[in-house]
């Protein structure tokens, strides 16, 4: 190294700034709720919250793992600590925007009600009918199984976050 003193390892580049958008966004691009990605990283679920919220930094001897599950997932970290929003996964996209119609559209698809709808996801018909009125959306854990009730009827993630009306309600065609 040219100059000892401005030397900046990768990790302290990564926690300069914006170190919880970061785990965050490797975490989600790993598709793993805070559980799963603290076990895989090795430390637990109130730590990683405190870091991707920015209450606290992640200590060096996280780095190494975090980094291994960025680079496995694609991401590069140059890219990453350049901009923590430009890697974003399929369940970010999915939930950022018209989600309600989008669970809506595989819900018609299926011609199920919310309960059936709920049954089949593994939670209640409520939860539907919430992320359906846009009061809430998905947590992660049922994303998998949406993506997968999606695809079983010919739709993919990505042409509902482009187009999310795929599928008419047939009840309001029916009313009109």
């Amino acid at each position: 190294v040219a100059n000892p003193s401005e030397y900046r390892d990768d990790y302290n580049v990564f926690i300069e700034n914006d170190w919880g958008r970061k785990i965050r966004q490797i975490r989600l691009a790993y598709g793993m709720v805070y559980s799963e990605y603290a076990k895989l990283i090795g430390c637990d679920e109130q730590t990683l919250e405190h870091w991707e919220i920015g209450l606290s930094r992640p200590l060096r001897k996280y780095y190494v793992e975090i980094k291994e599950t960025a680079v496995k997932c694609g991401i590069d970290l140059d890219k990453l600590n350049d901009n923590p929003d430009y890697f974003g996964s399929d369940y970010q996209r999915f939930i950022e925007k018209d989600c309600n119609i989008k669970i809506k559209s595989i819900r018609m698809a299926y011609g199920m009600t919310t309960y059936a709808l709920g049954n089949l996801i593994g939670c209640t018909g409520e939860a539907v009918c919430r992320w359906e009125r846009g009061i809430c959306t998905p947590e992660l854990k049922y994303f998998k199984t949406i993506e997968r009730l999606a695809e079983e009827k010919g739709i993919s993630i990505a042409e509902l976050n482009v187009c999310p009306n795929l599928v008419d309600d047939d009840y309001r065609a029916f009313c009109n």
